[in-house]
């Protein structure tokens, strides 16, 4: 997966960039204390791109987690 732009302001786009064998991905956001912010379930679908809205979102350094099966990629996130 692909996280932009970075620092966001109102949106972040997830872009899927390799096939997920028969699985579904977890997207799940972190603020700076560990406290699941969002949390959303995406489809397998190469290029796709799922638009994330930060807006309701204080201006801080979260994390976002994305997890397909037993593996997980960890990006930080600057919110504006």
């Amino acid at each position: 997966f692909k996280v932009y732009p970075n620092p966001a302001l109102n949106y972040v786009i997830l872009e899927q960039t390799h096939p997920l064998p028969d699985q579904k991905a977890i997207c799940t956001i972190f603020d700076s204390s560990g406290k699941i912010i969002n949390q959303q379930t995406i489809a397998d679908s190469v290029g796709q791109q799922v638009r994330l809205d930060l807006t309701r979102l204080a201006s801080a350094h979260f994390l976002v987690a994305i997890k397909v099966g037993a593996k997980q990629q960890v990006f930080k996130l600057v919110r504006q």
